[in-house]
């Protein structure tokens, strides 16, 4: 997930609406002041081949934020550049990033 600091939010949420420990883990990528300087292309791609080197991984999802698409970040260039370099597959996931994940 690349969102700025606070916005990693998945696994405490999953964790309290599920119950269980035995959840898909995610990796955040923040946005800080020097992503919003000059871009966070190898900010995120070296975090997906540095989690796909420590983790072993069979995939990647990198998931949009509002904040990529405020700062108009094309992802789906992130996932085809981190794919030449990961053994696991990296997909984009195409998700509603401004739905509210509660009903």
């Amino acid at each position: 997930m690349h969102a700025p600091l606070g916005d990693d939010y998945f696994n405490v949420m999953q964790s309290m609406l599920e119950r269980e420990r035995d959840f898909t883990p995610v990796t955040a990528s923040i946005v800080d002041r020097h992503v919003l300087a000059q871009g966070s292309k190898e900010k995120v791609i070296n975090n997906i081949n540095r989690k796909d080197k420590e983790e072993n991984p069979d995939l990647v999802v990198l998931t949009p934020t509002c904040t990529s698409s405020i700062l108009q970040e094309d992802l789906a260039n992130f996932v085809t550049r981190a794919s030449y370099e990961s053994q696991a597959d990296v997909l984009l996931a195409d998700v509603n990033h401004v739905r509210p994940v509660f009903p």
